[in-house]
């Protein structure tokens, strides 16, 4: 079956187990969540961030800690500070943004910077877990050679950025921008992982076949082929 016609029969949103990787504990862990197709890999850094396709979805809203910055304009946000000195956008009990109506954001143009740059789609391109708050996982297709060296390049560069700190929003965004240092490394794994037979690439993912063995934690199940 043909990509192109796989998607059209496959639903656009469906609810599913999946396997990622906690930014919190470099772990492994089983899901429970919303699936939505988020199309090929190449298409999704061509169109660049932000233009998610929320499609109703206010999961985000729901994030506990709603960070407003000095060049935001306050004037028509509810805030609150912080011991910390920090300001967020105040929620209600529920766990929601007070700016969160029936139809959604209720000051969508004035919205801090935070709302703006927010991309859920960014934590399962990586393959790492919104901690802060249920998101739904994307799927992201790598049919051509150069989207796997792509796809494999961004993983790397998350595993480089995740050893002892927290992954916040803004360095997944940095990660974006920046995997295409990691990419000639990244071509020449895949093609000698291509040669390999499934026990050796097996093998060599988990470790046993390389000093650089260490970039390639984020792919206990990645095949390349």
């Amino acid at each position: 079956m043909g990509e192109a016609k796989r998607r059209r029969q496959q639903p656009a949103e469906r609810t599913e187990t999946v396997i990622e990787l906690d930014e919190q504990t470099n772990e492994e862990r089983r899901v429970e969540t919303i699936v939505r197709d988020g199309g090929s890999v190449a298409t999704f850094l061509r169109k660049g961030l932000n233009g998610v396709p929320c499609d109703g979805c206010r999961m985000c809203c729901y994030h506990p800690r709603i960070e407003v910055e000095p060049q935001d304009d306050v004037r028509h946000l509810d805030i609150e500070t912080h011991e910390d000195g920090g300001q967020t956008l105040r929620r209600r009990e529920d766990g929601s943004c007070v700016h969160l109506g029936p139809e959604g954001c209720t000051v969508y143009a004035h919205r801090p910077r935070g709302c703006r740059t927010y991309d859920c789609r960014l934590f399962s391109l990586l393959g790492i877990v919104e901690t802060a708050v249920s998101v739904p996982h994307w799927t992201f297709s790598a049919r051509t050679r150069e989207e796997k060296a792509v796809l494999f390049a961004l993983r790397m560069t998350v595993v480089e950025h995740n050893r002892g700190k927290r992954v916040t929003h803004e360095v997944l965004q940095d990660i974006i921008t920046g995997y295409e240092e990691h990419l000639p490394f990244a071509r020449e794994m895949l093609t000698n992982m291509e040669r390999m037979t499934t026990a050796e690439r097996e093998a060599f993912i988990a470790g046993d076949s390389s000093r650089d063995s260490k970039k390639l934690e984020p792919f206990p199940r990645w095949d390349p082929r």
